[in-house]
């Protein structure tokens, strides 16, 4: 990794301080996993992806996807760029008796670490893992990613949606796991549609000592319209967006609105600039 982008805060807080992250992500494996997955298959289903195909995590953290997702007879692969989660995603493939592969690797430089790859016929990227370097980045990212899917593959993205972040504005926000706390103090730019956040992570009760790490956060986040333009942009056709209703541990997709708090995109690579590419190499 670049001396650059070992100063970016995604460094600071997923390679450098990981460990005080991790509990955050193991709450989310417990709670949010199994309702998303069952959303996925159902999309997969509805989409034509191969019961037993090719999928891509990219940004998979530990692996909470993935490995659900392996233990149903796909193959997969998870790319995150935070050795302690590729790790832990490792240990818990095991512990659960199936296979996927894991590489630690960069999502801007996605291309380059799965090269030579056979084509995925499914991408997933969840939970709001782009847009740390902005629009260009995202540009990049999800143009790499329409490298790597095969002619009609489909990809599914799970993300903030810039309008409920608008709508239900929060100045300050409070998340814990176990004996860890984050205080995000937030602030948004209109004219650039950034967060700028200050995380503070605590590994103790706040109040008996100063954060243990802060982080300054910027992140670009999409309406609907916007995300749609940036997958036509780089080589996907857009297919749908939906917001997401949990009750009684089940999750549905629905239409989207602005008091939905994430937003799932599927898109599918266009064919006719997959055959192009093809053509040229």
């Amino acid at each position: 990794m670049a001396e650059t982008e070992r100063s970016h805060w995604a460094y600071t807080l997923f390679v450098e301080n990981a460990e005080l992250y991790l509990p955050f992500l193991e709450k989310a494996k417990r709670r949010l996993a199994p309702a998303e997955i069952e959303a996925l298959l159902g999309l997969f289903s509805d989409l034509g992806v191969p019961e037993r195909g090719r999928v891509l995590d990219l940004a998979c953290g530990i692996g909470r996807h993935a490995v659900p997702l392996a233990k149903r007879g796909y193959d997969v692969t998870g790319v995150d760029f935070s050795p302690l989660f590729i790790e832990k995603a490792r240990q818990y493939a095991a512990e659960q008796g199936v296979h996927a592969e894991f590489l630690v690797g960069d999502a801007l430089d996605v291309e380059d670490v799965l090269k030579g790859e056979e084509p995925y016929d499914a991408i997933i990227n969840m939970f709001t893992s782009h847009a740390y370097y902005g629009r260009e980045g995202d540009v990049k990212m999800f143009g790499g990613l329409s490298a790597l899917a095969r002619p009609g593959g489909v990809l599914v993205v799970m993300t903030v949606n810039r309008d409920f972040v608008i709508r239900h504005y929060q100045r300050e926000r409070w998340e814990s796991a176990g004996m860890h706390s984050i205080r995000q103090r937030h602030s948004v730019d209109l004219e650039s549609s950034v967060i700028n956040n200050t995380w503070e992570i605590w590994d103790v009760m706040p109040i008996l000592a100063d954060p243990r790490v802060s982080v300054d956060i910027s992140l670009r986040v999409y309406s609907l319209h916007e995300m749609r333009a940036l997958l036509e942009e780089t080589g996907w056709a857009y297919l749908r967006g939906m917001g997401a209703e949990t009750k009684r541990e089940v999750l549905r997709l629905v239409p989207l609105d602005a008091d939905s708090s994430r937003m799932w995109v599927a898109g599918r690579r266009k064919i006719r600039e997959a055959a192009t590419q093809e053509t040229q190499d």
